[in-house]
């Protein structure tokens, strides 16, 4: 399955499902199940909770779609306001956020594999396939 690495405490929204845009400087042609996961280095500037993750898989969402950034994704990219002034790039669109075991990754700048048998359901359904 294909993962993305997140900075905290965004990841932490994205596996809550508060946050359903992430903010890229790329475009994507990836459509469907994507593995969020914390980065080891958390967002400069931004209080996330003492016991937040960092450097393991948190959840699968779904990526239904990736559309150039505007304002109007401001407000579900959970992103401050301040933040967001002149910013270009993409708006990833996420969906379906289900929590998994969450277990210690690596992760990359660009999108990478995770081996499909290492992610499995927190709620004990399971392999998910991809």
């Amino acid at each position: 399955m294909k993962a993305l690495s997140v900075r905290q405490p965004y990841a932490d929204l994205i596996a809550s499902g508060r946050k359903t845009v992430e903010l890229r400087s790329r475009a994507t042609h990836h459509r469907g199940p994507l593995l969020i996961c914390s980065s080891k280095t958390p967002s400069e500037g931004l209080h996330f909770p003492e016991n937040a993750l960092l450097g393991f898989a948190l959840c699968v969402v779904d990526l239904v779609g990736c559309e150039p950034f505007t304002l109007l994704h401001g407000p579900s990219s959970a992103v401050p306001a301040d933040r967001l002034a002149g910013r270009g790039g993409f708006a990833w669109v996420l969906r379906n956020a289900r929590p998994v075991v969450s277990f210690p990754v690596r992760g990359q700048v660009v999108l990478w594999d995770v081996p499909d048998n290492k992610i499995h359901l927190a709620l004990g359904a399971g392999f998910l396939t991809g």
